[in-house]
């Protein structure tokens, strides 16, 4: 989700994170043709800056939902 809109909402479930979700990629299923595909990696590759960007600016909010995978993708830009 953070790569489309900056929020550290919890989510009930999977089923309404999917319907949130949809709002920013209206074709997103989770069938297996659908992630079989490359251009879903791609999209949400091309937002990678922007997801991170969007984290680390909740990261630290009271209570907030977080994900810090942001920081195993900056070691690997800096190792390459």
């Amino acid at each position: 989700m953070l790569h489309f809109v900056k929020t550290n909402r919890h989510f009930q479930n999977s089923k309404v994170v999917e319907k949130e979700l949809k709002k920013f990629v209206p074709d997103y299923s989770k069938t297996e043709n659908y992630l079989k595909n490359v251009n879903w990696v791609n999209q949400f590759v091309e937002k990678l800056e922007i997801a991170c960007n969007n984290v680390k600016s909740i990261e630290y909010l009271k209570g907030s939902s977080y994900s810090n995978v942001y920081k195993a993708i900056e070691q690997l830009e800096k190792d390459q």
